[in-house]
């Protein structure tokens, strides 16, 4: 039995569910591991704003055993690829000759993103080979544009094929056109996908037209916030008068082409990973969204959502996504672009699937679909979502550098109920543990003070992602007073969710 100290200088009995990683603390008392105190303020009484639950969203639908613990994310979107290049049964899902298209596999995800409570993002892509401009040996022509010459009428037909099919049947509303036609995914370069633009954009316009439907229609989805891209993609599209629903871009914080080691291997059995970014940085996504927002206000005619819909913390093998610096890693990306003001975000991605050396570890799920850490900073964001956001007060650390920072997002529902997401990021660690040792040498203690509650009496509990818990209640207490202070351990690369519940 511990006790806190309420700022009304009520002392209050707690109860603390036994945990060596929790590290509570009351007033100064109990054996706090780690560096220096961190301050973190909550002003309950001024609500502005909500926490964005656009924000949880995933890229690819995992599969069906997936579904059930996917569907206790309240995820918004789940985006996947139409894929006209596929397969389904040994077949083409397009057939040349003939010009059907097979509906089949794509049917099943987009059944499958719907009982996960989700909205399907259909990614328009990949070109049939028979659609391909070129036929050149060892060219990978689902990547060619399939839209030129004498191909451009049987391009709008399939597409229209596919939409009509989509909406009125599925009940699609939500297109992207192509995926990262920047990078490795398209051959046409810029002047070839704002040809693609203008003719996807208006054929799903009429189909949706046709089914008696309004839709969602955006792209490029960039494989970052392309400063050369952006700027004539909008020139475009203002100057043709196409629709713009959202602009979409990913970004993977550990680019493979940035860092000590050059282009990033997969990091051999057993040695340290020198190779790690010192560069990454969760802020970085903050600060795209507050720049994009720039090329977007150049043009007052277009009026887009922001849409980051690949995102983690690497878009290959990288061990620790599987760790519970994932879970860190996601917290202090969804702060910093709530602050910034982003609309949506899908993260790469639900489900990792088995096979591959080394394994694919980037998602929210492990093959046998239990729960990756980064699962459970999905779920208490999912817990404050659409709640009232609050402020919060974190001082500089670090010279604002994230290497150990604790960062805080605040919220309050209807009900009373107030939600504290806090977190300890530590982007580099030159050491290369990461937070898979507890205690650590970044450890912080917080300092968790409530001003402005309302008089009566609160419960809270402490939920906690860290080395050695996932999400489970580490600690509980009450407090009897208008305002609260928690001293706490949190642990490096940890997430924890404070839940504080009006008694009566």
């Amino acid at each position: 039995m511990s006790k806190i100290l309420g700022r009304a200088g009520v002392l209050v009995a707690v109860g603390l569910v036994a945990s060596a990683c929790s590290g509570i603390s009351v007033g100064g008392l109990g054996g706090i591991v780690g560096s220096a105190t961190v301050a973190v303020g909550v002003k309950v009484s001024s609500p502005s704003g909500e926490i964005n639950p656009s924000l949880l969203g995933v890229d690819g639908p995992g599969a069906q055993g997936a579904v059930s613990s996917l569907a206790q994310l309240g995820l918004r979107y789940d985006r996947t690829d139409v894929g006209f290049e596929g397969t389904y049964d040994g077949q083409p899902v397009y057939n040349c000759a003939t010009g059907a298209w097979n509906p089949a596999s794509l049917d099943q995800r987009v059944n499958m993103i719907k009982a996960e409570g989700s909205i399907p993002e259909l990614i328009i892509d990949y070109t049939p080979p028979c659609l391909a401009s070129v036929d050149v040996p060892g060219v990978n022509l689902t990547y060619e544009p399939p839209d030129l010459g004498p191909n451009q009428a049987k391009w709008d037909a399939l597409v229209y094929q596919m939409a009509y099919h989509e909406i009125s049947a599925e009940g699609v509303r939500v297109f992207e056109v192509w995926n990262e036609p920047d990078g490795f995914f398209w051959y046409g370069g810029l002047a070839g996908y704002l040809h693609l633009y203008n003719d996807t954009v208006p054929v799903l316009e009429r189909a949706a037209a046709a089914a008696g439907a309004t839709i969602q229609v955006g792209g490029p989805a960039l494989a970052f916030a392309d400063p050369v891209w952006i700027p004539a993609f909008l020139a475009d599209v203002a100057a043709n008068h196409l629709p713009l629903d959202f602009l979409s871009w990913h970004y993977y914080a550990n680019d493979p082409m940035v860092g000590p080691g050059g282009i990033i291997p997969n990091p051999p059995p057993g040695t340290t990973p020198y190779w790690y970014n010192p560069l990454l940085s969760a802020r970085s996504y903050g600060e795209q969204v507050a720049l994009v927002k720039k090329f977007v206000s150049a043009f007052p005619s277009l009026h887009p959502k922001l849409w980051i819909d690949e995102w983690n913390v690497d878009a290959g093998y990288d061990v620790r996504m599987s760790q519970t610096y994932g879970a860190a890693f996601a917290a202090a990306v969804l702060d910093s672009v709530q602050s910034a003001g982003l609309n949506r975000m899908d993260f790469f991605n639900a489900w990792n699937s088995s096979g591959g050396n080394p394994p694919a570890n980037w998602g929210l799920l492990n093959p046998n679909f239990t729960p990756q850490p980064v699962y459970y900073t999905f779920m208490f964001w999912h817990e404050m979502a659409g709640e009232s956001q609050l402020p919060v007060s974190v001082p500089d650390q670090l010279l604002g550098r994230e290497d150990g920072r604790v960062g805080a997002v605040a919220s309050v529902a209807s009900n009373g109920v107030v939600h504290v997401l806090v977190y300890n990021f530590l982007a580099y660690d030159l050491s290369g543990n990461y937070g898979t040792t507890d205690p650590n040498p970044f450890d912080h203690q917080v300092d968790l003070s409530l001003n402005g509650l309302k008089p009566g009496s609160y419960t809270w509990t402490q939920s906690l992602v860290d080395a050695q818990v996932n999400g489970t209640v580490v600690a509980n207490g009450s407090v009897n007073a208008g305002s609260a202070s928690v001293s706490f351990d949190q642990p490096g690369e940890s997430v924890s969710l404070f839940t504080f519940t009006p008694a009566g």
